[in-house]
């Protein structure tokens, strides 16, 4: 690993600085109420002349990196940055001093004392003089090591547990195929002397069998959601909308309003998913002689709010959480087939991409999710 244990010597700090740098440190240095925050501050502050060298740290940034005070002030912020992040920001730092941008941020790992290293929010804004010359950067450092740990667990965990779906769906599924055709063999090859009680029984066997079949795909289905989707392009959802009313409605027994809907970047299968499994919902529960689905969108933000409605029994406020759980019906299961996981999957999908999903029940349940209306930002943030 990369260590940072001592001071690269090659390089020698200026011995002065400026009289502009100078005079502005000096104000700086005199500002109470400036110099308590900046002591005090949880995150690591540092002052930076212009071509780089510390002229000025708190102790945040000092118990972050490990280095005092003096070691800080004898070097330069690129020699404790890691030399694969270096360049990272040398197009917003140009842009920061040619007045392009006012500030800019990025993610980047710095070179702990001893050894280590740490992963940091870097926030860069250049302070210019009464005269619109560069005079000193303030530079911000959050510690992301925490967030990065837990990302790191987190995306352990989620490949376990696809691991293990993968695994479990395999075992299961190869009996079940073994049950389900050996159902058909004694169902087709006795037939004659089979009476129709025991067909009946043999027909609700396969039946059962086919229901745990979609319930282990389900499950392996709902495995695989677990972080956000980086196959994304732009979807006209109109047109994804439209193919899956034609595939999951029958038009002769429902009355379907499309409102015009947004294009949208985001990955096409897990948006079929979502708007499939909520549309399949509002069929199969509908309880009119003539049911109703209404779709639609509207701009919320910097996110878009969907909603699908229908006519159907509604659902009891008691309900309304429980129906986002895993193998949750809020119909008897008897009457009416599934696995119990679409909900559960639709909010998984709508969380990994960071919106929210939510449902109202009166004369019509609603059903609203909230997709990130715009691409993801790049790493680097310019201000």
């Amino acid at each position: 690993m990369t260590s940072a244990s001592t001071m690269d010597d090659t390089e020698e700090p200026e011995e002065t600085l400026t009289s502009l740098e100078f005079q502005l440190l000096k104000e700086t240095r005199l500002n109470a109420p400036f110099r308590a925050a900046f002591e005090h501050s949880p995150v690591g502050f540092a002052l930076l002349s212009v071509d780089g060298y510390f002229l000025e740290v708190n102790p945040a940034l000092e118990r972050l990196l490990g280095f005092t005070r003096t070691e800080f002030l004898a070097t330069k912020l690129e020699r404790l940055t890691h030399p694969e992040d270096r360049r990272i920001d040398d197009l917003e730092h140009q842009a920061v001093l040619d007045g392009q941008i006012e500030h800019y941020q990025v993610e980047k790992r710095y070179l702990r004392k001893g050894g280590g290293v740490v992963h940091a929010l870097l926030n860069m804004s250049l302070i210019r003089s009464e005269t619109n010359e560069p005079a000193y950067f303030v530079a911000q450092l959050v510690d992301l090591s925490a967030q990065k740990r837990l990302l790191d667990d987190l995306k352990r965990a989620n490949e376990e547990l696809q691991n293990f779906a993968g695994v479990i769906s395999h075992d299961l599924k190869a009996p079940l195929r073994g049950i389900y055709t050996m159902l058909q063999w004694l169902r087709d090859d006795y037939a004659s002397q089979l009476t129709p009680e025991g067909r009946e029984l043999i027909d609700k066997l396969m039946q059962r069998s086919q229901h745990m079949d979609a319930m282990i795909n389900a499950i392996l289905e709902y495995a695989r959601l677990g972080s956000p989707s980086d196959d994304r392009t732009d979807i006209d959802l109109n047109t994804l909308v439209h193919d899956v009313i034609e595939m999951v409605v029958p038009l002769t027994r429902f009355d379907v309003h499309l409102a015009p809907l947004p294009h949208l970047y985001a990955n096409p299968f897990r948006m079929q998913q979502i708007f499939q499994n909520l549309i399949e919902n509002a069929v199969k529960f509908n309880d009119k002689d003539r049911g109703l689905i209404r779709i639609g969108a509207e701009r919320a933000g910097s996110m878009w709010r969907f909603w699908v409605q229908d006519n159907g029994p509604g659902i009891a406020e008691s309900q309304r959480e429980r129906i986002f759980d895993l193998f949750h019906k809020h119909h008897a299961s008897n009457a009416i087939s599934g696995s119990g996981l679409g909900l559960a999957i639709v909010k998984r999908i709508v969380e990994a991409e960071g919106g929210q999903i939510g449902v109202t029940s009166g004369r019509l349940t609603t059903f609203t999710f909230t997709p990130p209306a715009e691409r993801p930002h790049e790493s680097a943030v310019r201000g």
